[in-house]
């Protein structure tokens, strides 16, 4: 396959998914690839361009791009003609989740029209209405994370925290209601208002992420971060992401008390932190990060994507059809 100029587009950096996947393909495949934002947040995640100060040049590139991969919807943006430049065959939308899940069929009705949709394969609420992904398009940067927490220690005592991007989507005040009636001898943090660098560094200190009390899957930031860091993760994970991954290393509250979840958690938690270095808890953490790396890393998941990306932009007859 050739080398290809590819622009990946995304409104706002909140998932940074668009500049990793960017990162990837320019590390391991040696393409020209760049990412555009609209808006950046709080988190401070690394951006290749935005709109705001770098439109002219990121027009010029896509005059002679290749590929064209959206976050989530097909959006445009006032002064770089992608509604002339972007069409089925040379076009991905790419979806980690709120955004795509609010326009589920016209993204359908796009997709039988022969546009690429990539559904995240692991959130049930998208992919069971749209047609099936053939992976997981998410991407955990394990090495910054590895590189950010080397030097953290966990808190002397067992630390629940919940770090939600946004208030109000992960049940996050009836999980500090949980804990303040149930552990209350427990430590519990709740991280938010953050950069995500400095979210990683805290989260790191604590032993368990409480991810979400909703419907939830693994592929989201806060879950597949905290397993990269080693914490005991317990979120609403369903059976539908555990047909795919029947060893993801997660405790799920899916028909289950939560307070029992939890106790489990921290059952396990004091389990690592008072093994000694040899011990089969010691190296959870080991574990963990490695089964994240091994399904979720750039180097990992750009194979993935290379394929995906040669049966997009040659599958003529499918959109001819």
């Amino acid at each position: 396959m050739k080398q290809l100029r590819v622009l990946t587009i995304a409104d706002s950096d909140s998932t940074m998914q668009m500049y990793l996947l960017a990162e990837a393909m320019r590390d391991y495949l040696g393409w020209d690839a760049r990412s555009i934002v609209n808006q950046e947040s709080y988190l401070k995640y690394p951006v290749d361009w935005t709109t705001k100060k770098n439109l002219d040049e990121a027009a010029d590139f896509a005059k002679d791009a290749d590929l064209f991969i959206f976050s989530d919807l097909l959006r445009g943006i006032d002064g770089m003609d992608l509604e002339k430049l972007c069409g089925p065959k040379n076009t991905i939308i790419s979806g980690q989740g709120t955004p795509m899940r609010k326009c589920i069929p016209e993204l359908y009705q796009m997709q039988t029209e022969g546009w690429a949709i990539l559904a995240p394969a692991c959130d049930p609420t998208i992919a069971r209405f749209l047609g099936a992904a053939p992976f997981e398009n998410w991407i955990v940067p394990t090495a910054r994370i590895s590189t950010i927490t080397q030097d953290i220690e966990l808190n002397d005592e067992i630390t629940v925290c919940h770090a939600p991007t946004r208030l109000g989507r992960k049940g996050t005040l009836e999980i500090a209601e949980i804990m303040q009636n149930n552990f209350p001898n427990i430590r519990y943090e709740l991280i938010i208002n953050t950069s995500w660098e400095d979210a990683i560094k805290a989260k790191a200190k604590c032993h368990i992420m409480w991810n979400s009390m909703h419907d939830s899957s693994y592929g989201a930031g806060n879950a597949l971060e905290g397993m990269a860091i080693g914490q005991e993760v317990v979120s609403n994970i369903t059976p539908w992401d555990y047909i795919m991954h029947p060893d993801l290393p997660m405790l799920s509250t899916w028909n289950k008390d939560p307070v029992c979840v939890i106790n489990e958690a921290i059952v396990q938690a004091r389990r690592r932190a008072d093994a000694d270095t040899d011990d089969e808890n010691y190296e959870t953490y080991g574990r963990k990060w490695e089964w994240v790396n091994r399904h979720f890393s750039a180097k990992n998941q750009i194979v993935k994507w290379k394929h995906y990306i040669n049966w997009v932009m040659n599958r003529k007859e499918l959109i001819e059809a």
